[in-house]
C-alpha cells in the first residue's frame, strides 16, 4: 500500500502474454510458464532480473515510475511520469555551494514536514549508519518531537549499522527496536513468502526480518519511512568513470559477484552484453547513469527486496521536487554525495557526531575514525 499517490510509485504489474492476464504480482499471472533463459542469464549475472523481463517465459513486468490502476483486466496509466522530464540543467545556474546547501536543506525539511503533517499513521524509521535514514531523522526531528517516532534496526550485535541505530535513538529518546537477526530463523515458509513478495526476481537469502518489522509497524498502525532513491539522487551511482560510459559502468557495478567470475557464463555459457542492455532500455529517452540506476537497479532489485504489498510506506526521496533538485545539480555537487553530506552537516549538526558508513563501516572503538565524515 502506498501512502501518497502523488509520488512516483514503486508498484509493479505483471502481464502473461500466453493468457492475456494482468496482475499485481507474478503469482497472480503465473500459469506453468517455463523458465526464461534470458531472464535467468540476467539473474545469474546481476542477482536480479532487470527491465521488462522475469524469470519466466512470456511473463513481463511493468514497473517504470508511472501511477497505474488495474481495472478489470486492463492496466490504465493514470499519470505518466519520467525522471528525464524533471532534469533542468539551468535550474541551478549561478548558485553557490552555500546557496544550494540552504535551498536543498529547506526543501527537504518542507517535504518531510508535509509528509508528516498529512499522515495519520505512526512514523517507524529503519535507522542505520547510512546517510539517507540520518537525513530523514533530521527532517523529522525538525518538525516533531522524538517521542512521536519509533526507530528500528536489524543486524548482528556489534555490527556498525546495528550499534549506530541504538546509539542515536538512545541519545534523542526515540523508542527503538533492535532486531538481532541471529535469532531470525530462515524457514521454508519464510523463503516462500519472500519469493512471492519479491515476485521471484531477487535472491531469496537477500531478505530481511520482515515478519518482525511488519509486527512492529502493524502494532503501531504505522508507516515505514525509508530512504529509497536517496543514494541515486545524491550521486552514489556516479563514479567519474561511469559518466562517459554508463552502460559498461552499469554492468560492472551491478555484477553480482565480481568482474572475474560470472555465474551466467559459468552455468549457461552465456552472459549479458551491452547489446543486451541496449535492448532493455530501447524505450528510454536517455540511457545515462541515473535512468539506468532508477529504472533498472531500483525498480528491479531494491523495490522487490524492500517494498512489499502488505506494508505501508512513506518514501520522501521520491518527491518530484527533490528528484528535480538533485538530478539537476552540476556533477561536481553530486560526486561522492557531496551536497547531501553538506546539507546534513548544516541542517542537522547534532547528528554529525554519530558514526556513518562513509567511514568504511568500522566498529566503535576505532580511534582513527570517530566522526561522521572523513
Amino acid at each position: 500500500m502506498f501512502t501518497d499517490i502523488t509520488l512516483p510509485s514503486y508498484e509493479r504489474y505483471f502481464y502473461n502474454k500466453r493468457t492475456n492476464i494482468y496482475g499485481k504480482s507474478l503469482l497472480e499471472v503465473y500459469n506453468k510458464n517455463p523458465l526464461s533463459k534470458e531472464g535467468l542469464k540476467w539473474f545469474l549475472e546481476l542477482g536480479y532480473v532487470p527491465g521488462h523481463l522475469t524469470l519466466f517465459e512470456d511473463i513481463e513486468v511493468i514497473s517504470e515510475f508511472h501511477i497505474r490502476k488495474l481495472k478489470g483486466n486492463e492496466l490504465k496509466m493514470e499519470t505518466p511520469f519520467e525522471i528525464d522530464a524533471l532534469v533542468d540543467s539551468s535550474l541551478h545556474e549561478g548558485k553557490s555551494r552555500k546557496q544550494l546547501v540552504t535551498e536543498g536543506g529547506n526543501l527537504f525539511n518542507q517535504v518531510i514536514d508535509t509528509l508528516y503533517s498529512s499522515k495519520e499513521k505512526h512514523v517507524v524509521l529503519p535507522l542505520t549508519s547510512g546517510l539517507d535514514s540520518r537525513m530523514i531523522l533530521g527532517g523529522l526531528l525538525a518538525c516533531t518531537e522524538a517521542k512521536n517516532l519509533t526507530a528500528l534496526t536489524w543486524g548482528f550485535p556489534g555490527s556498525y549499522d546495528y550499534e549506530t541505530g541504538i546509539k542515536i535513538s538512545k541519545k534523542f529518546g526515540i523508542k527503538h527496536h533492535a532486531l538481532n537477526i541471529d535469532n531470525y530463523q530462515i524457514t521454508e515458509t519464510r523463503l516462500m513468502q519472500f519469493a512471492d513478495a519479491s515476485d521471484c526476481s531477487v535472491p531469496l537469502f537477500d531478505h530481511w526480518p520482515k515478519d518482525w518489522v511488519k509486527k512492529i509497524v502493524d502494532d503501531l498502525d504505522g508507516s515505514l519511512w525509508m530512504g529509497l532513491l536517496g543514494g541515486t539522487l545524491s550521486g552514489s551511482n556516479l563514479p567519474h568513470s561511469f559518466v562517459d560510459n554508463p552502460l559498461a559502468g552499469f554492468l560492472k557495478s551491478n555484477q553480482r559477484i565480481n568482474s572475474v567470475i560470472s555465474l551466467s557464463a559459468a552455468l549457461l555459457d552465456d552472459r549479458p552484453t551491452i547489446h543486451d542492455l541496449n535492448k532493455l532500455i530501447a524505450n528510454f529517452k536517455t540511457g545515462n547513469s541515473d535512468t539506468l540506476d532508477v529504472y533498472l537497479h531500483h525498480h528491479h532489485l531494491i523495490a522487490p527486496t524492500k517494498i512489499h504489498r502488505d506494508l505501508n510506506y512513506v518514501l520522501p526521496f521520491t518527491d518530484q521536487r527533490l528528484i528535480q533538485f538533485f538530478l539537476s545539480l552540476p556533477l561536481e555537487h553530486r560526486t561522492n554525495r557531496g551536497l547531501l553530506r553538506d546539507i546534513i552537516v548544516t541542517q542537522y549538526p547534532y547528528l554529525v557526531k554519530f558514526p556513518s558508513n562513509r567511514n568504511g563501516g568500522v566498529r566503535f572503538g576505532c580511534p582513527w575514525k570517530k566522526t561522521l565524515f572523513n
